[in-house]
C-alpha cells in the first residue's frame, strides 16, 4: 500500500503551494480555498481515481458511488472515468449531472459525453440544462447537440442564432448546419448582414463552405460591397475561391493587393481551392501574370530615371547586375543604407562581406560606390531600389505558387510538382528558396536528384535550404551531396547541414557527426552533439559525448547533456554519475538541462534546482525552467508549471509556460490536472 501512496506525496505538497498561490492572487484566505480541497485529500483522490481507472482497480459500483459524492472534484473525476468503467450505461448515469451546480462537473460530463457513447435521449437533458450553463459549457452542449442531430433543439438553437450576438450565435449556426444540413445552408445567405459580428460572419461562411455551390459566390460578392469591416472582408475573400471559377479569379486579382491582410486572405482562399481540387486552377500562372500586368498598367507612370554621368551609370549597372543575379537580402539592405553619406561606418564591413561572398572584383565595385558624393549616392540608391522592386514584381507569380503549394502541406499533390520545379533555375534567390521549400513538401526522389544537381555554385543561403530538402526527401538513403555540404567552407552551411543529419541512421552520417565534433565553429559542434543522440547503441558515442562535456562553449555542453540523457536514459545510475557535476556549471542553460535529465531518476536532487530557477529574477532563467518542465511532461511538473505561471507577469516567460503546457495536453494526466486546477478557480460545491 505504501508503494501506491508514494507517487502522490509530492503532489500533496504542490497542491498546498497552489492553494497559497490562489489565496495570494484572488484575495482569499487559504482556509477558504481549502474548503474546496480539504487537506488536499480530494486532489490526491482525484488522481487516484484516474490511476485506478487505468489499472482497473476501481469497479463500476465505486464509480457510481463517487458520482453522488458531496465533493465536486470527486464527481468530476468519476464522470471523466465513466466511459471506460461503465461503458454504454455511462450516458444514463451522467445525464442528471448536466444540471450540477459546479461548472467543472458539468464540463467533465460534457467532455465524457462527447468522447463516448451518446444517445438521442441525452439531447433533451442538454436542452433543459442550457440556460444554467456557463458560456464555455453552453457552447460545448450546443456542439454536442449538433453531433447528436437532435432536431428538437432546432427552436432553441435558431433563437440563439437570430440574436446575432457573436457569442452564442456562431456556435448555434454550426450546430444548426450539422442538424439540418443542406436545408439550412441553402437559406443561410439571407443572414449575411453587413453589421454581423465577425465571429458570426466566419461561422456562416464556414457552413457555406461545407456545401459549396456557385450561387454562394453572388451572395458573397454582394456582401463584399456592403462590408466596412476589414477583417470581415478578408474572411469573405478567404472563403470565396472555393465556390466557383469566378471566386478563383477574384482571389487571384487580390493577391497583389496593397492591403497585406487582404492579399493573405486571397492566398488562403486559393490554398483552400488547391486542397479541395488537388491541383492548380487551370491557367493559374497565366491569369496571375495577367492580373499583375493589369495592375501595373493601371498605375501612374513611374518617375523617369535621373540621368547619371557615364562613369556612375556604368558603376550602377555593374552593381545592379550582381545584386540581381546573386541576391543576398541582408547585404542588399545594408548596402542601400550605406549609400547614404551618414552611413559610411558600414563601408569596411560591406567590402569585407563582398569579398567573402562574391570575390575581389565585386568588392572593388562596392568600394567605388561607397566613395560617391552624397548626391550621386542618393541617385544610385534610388535607381537600385527601382530595379530590385521591378525584379521582385516579375517574380511574384512563381513565389506565390511556391508558397501556396508549401502551405498546403500535402505530399500527394503531385500535379503541380513540374510547374514548381521548373523555377529552380530562375536567377532569383528568393524564388529558388521558395521553390525549394515547396518541393520539400510535395517532392520525391526525382526532385531530390534535381535539387542535388544545383549544389555546385549555389548561393550559401540556398545551400542551407538544399541540405534541409535533401535530408527531408531522402532520409532513408541520403545522397552524397548532403554529406558534401557538411564540409562546406561557409560555417552557416555546415551548421544547417550537420543539423539536418539528426534522425538519419546511416553509417556515413555517423562518421560525419563524429568528425564535426572537432569543427572550429562551436555551432557546428553543438549540432553534431545533438545529432549523435540518434545512435544510442554505439559504444563510442558515450565516450565522445563525455569529452564534449568539457567544451568551452556553453551551448555545446547543454546539447551534450541532452544527448547523454537520450543515450543513457536506460541506465539512470550511469547518467547521474556522468552529469551530476554539471548542476554547478556556471551557465544556466547547462544547469537547467542537467536538472531536467536528472529529474526522472532523482527528483529530490533536480526539483529544488528547477524551482530555484523558476523564482530567479532573470526572466531568461525562468523561461528556461518553464521549458524544462514542459519537456518532463509529468503530473507534478504540470502542477508546478501552473503554480508558477500564476505569479508570473513577464509575457516572454508566460509564452514559454504556454508552450510547455501545450506540450502536455496529449498526456493522460492532463485533463485530470486541468479539472483540479479549474475547480480551485471556479469555486462552489454541490
Amino acid at each position: 500500500m505504501s508503494k501506491k501512496k508514494a507517487p502522490y506525496a509530492r503532489l500533496s505538497g504542490l497542491a498546498k503551494e497552489i492553494l497559497d498561490a490562489y489565496a495570494e492572487i484572488e484575495g482569499a484566505t487559504p482556509s477558504t480555498v481549502a474548503g474546496e480541497i480539504r487537506n488536499n485529500s480530494v486532489l490526491i483522490s482525484y488522481f487516484a481515481i484516474r490511476r485506478g481507472d487505468r489499472e482497473k482497480i476501481l469497479g463500476a459500483d465505486h464509480v457510481r458511488g463517487l458520482l453522488k459524492s458531496n465533493e465536486p472534484l470527486q464527481r468530476a473525476a468519476a464522470a471523466a472515468a465513466a466511459n471506460e468503467v461503465l461503458g454504454p450505461k455511462a450516458t444514463e448515469l451522467l445525464t442528471p449531472l448536466l444540471r450540477d451546480a459546479h461548472p467543472v462537473v458539468v464540463e467533465s460530463v460534457l467532455d465524457t459525453l462527447a468522447s463516448g457513447v451518446t444517445r438521442t435521449e441525452t439531447g433533451k437533458a442538454l436542452v433543459e440544462a442550457l440556460p444554467k450553463m456557463t458560456v464555455s459549457n453552453r457552447h460545448k452542449a450546443m456542439t454536442l447537440l449538433g453531433r447528436l442531430k437532435y432536431r428538437a433543439a432546432v427552436g432553441v438553437l435558431e433563437e440563439a442564432f437570430r440574436r446575432r450576438d457573436g457569442v452564442d450565435s456562431p456556435v448555434a449556426c454550426r450546430a444548426l448546419a450539422a442538424i439540418q444540413g443542406r436545408s439550412f445552408t441553402d437559406g443561410i445567405t439571407e443572414f449575411l448582414y453587413p453589421d454581423n459580428p465577425i465571429e458570426l460572419h466566419t461561422a456562416i461562411l464556414e457552413c457555406m463552405a461545407d456545401n459549396p455551390a456557385p450561387v454562394y459566390y453572388a451572395k458573397a460578392t454582394q456582401l463584399l460591397k456592403a462590408l466596412r469591416n476589414k477583417a470581415a472582408v478578408a474572411e469573405v475573400v478567404r472563403r470565396i475561391a472555393l465556390w466557383s471559377n469566378q471566386g478563383v479569379d477574384l482571389a487571384i486579382t487580390l493577391l497583389g493587393n496593397a492591403d497585406i491582410a487582404l492579399a493573405d486572405a486571397a492566398q488562403a482562399g486559393l490554398v483552400r481551392h488547391l486542397r479541395a481540387t488537388g491541383t492548380l486552377p487551370a491557367g493559374f500562372l497565366q491569369r496571375l501574370s495577367k492580373s499583375l500586368t493589369d495592375r501595373d498598367g493601371a498605375r501612374p507612370a513611374a518617375a523617369p530615371h535621373v540621368a547619371l554621368p557615364p562613369p556612375i551609370e556604368s558603376l550602377e549597372s555593374r552593381l545592379s547586375e550582381t545584386l540581381l543575379s546573386r541576391p543576398d537580402a541582408d547585404f542588399q539592405q545594408l548596402f542601400l543604407m550605406a549609400l547614404n553619406a551618414e552611413k559610411r561606418f558600414l563601408a569596411p564591413k560591406l567590402v569585407q562581406l563582398a569579398v567573402s561572398r562574391w570575390g575581389e572584383a565585386f568588392s572593388k565595385v562596392v568600394d567605388q560606390a561607397l566613395q560617391l558624393s552624397k548626391e550621386d549616392a542618393v541617385q544610385v540608391r534610388a535607381r537600385l531600389q527601382q530595379r530590385l522592386a521591378a525584379q521582385m514584381e516579375q517574380e511574384s507569380a512563381a513565389m506565390t505558387v511556391a508558397r501556396m503549394i508549401e502551405s498546403v502541406g500535402a505530399a500527394d499533390l503531385k500535379a503541380p510538382v513540374k510547374e514548381i520545379a521548373r523555377h529552380l533555375d530562375t536567377p532569383s534567390l528568393p524564388v529558388q528558396m521558395a521553390v525549394m521549400e515547396a518541393l520539400m513538401v510535395i517532392g520525391g526522389a526525382a526532385e531530390a536528384a534535381e535539387i542535388e544537381k544545383r549544389i555546385g555554385g549555389a548561393h550559401w543561403m540556398l545551400k542551407r535550404k538544399i541540405a534541409s530538402a535533401l535530408s527531408h526527401l531522402c532520409a532513408e538513403n541520403p545522397p552524397a551531396g548532403l554529406f558534401k555540404l557538411c564540409e562546406d567552407p561557409e560555417p552557416l552551411v555546415r551548421i544547417s547541414s550537420v543539423r539536418s543529419l539528426e534522425g538519419i541512421r546511416h553509417e556515413k552520417a555517423y562518421n560525419i557527426l563524429l568528425k564535426s565534433l572537432n569543427d572550429p565553429d562551436e555551432r557546428v559542434r553543438s549540432a553534431a552533439c545533438a545529432g549523435l543522440r540518434g545512435f544510442p547503441d554505439r559504444k563510442e558515442v558515450v565516450d565522445r559525448l563525455r569529452d564534449m562535456l568539457e567544451d568551452k562553449d556553453a551551448r555545446v555542453r547543454a546539447n551534450t547533456i541532452e544527448s547523454m540523457d537520450a543515450v543513457l536514459g536506460r541506465d539512470p545510475d550511469e547518467l547521474r554519475f556522468r552529469i551530476k557535476p554539471y548542476l554547478s556549471d556556471p551557465n544556466a542553460r547547462v544547469v537547467i538541462n542537467t536538472a531536467k535529465a536528472l529529474f526522472s531518476g532523482d527528483p529530490d536532487l533536480a526539483y529544488p534546482v528547477l524551482e530555484s530557477y523558476l523564482r530567479a529574477p532573470d526572466p531568461n532563467l525562468r523561461a528556461g525552467a518553464m521549458w524544462a518542465l514542459g519537456q518532463l511532461s509529468r503530473p507534478d511538473a504540470y502542477l508546478c508549471l501552473h503554480f508558477h505561471s500564476l505569479r508570473e507577469k513577464d509575457p516572454y516567460v508566460l509564452s514559454f509556460a504556454g508552450r510547455a503546457a501545450a506540450r502536455m495536453e496529449g498526456r493522460p494526466f492532463y485533463k485530470d490536472a486541468y479539472y483540479v486546477l479549474q475547480s480551485t478557480r471556479t469555486g462552489g460545491t454541490a
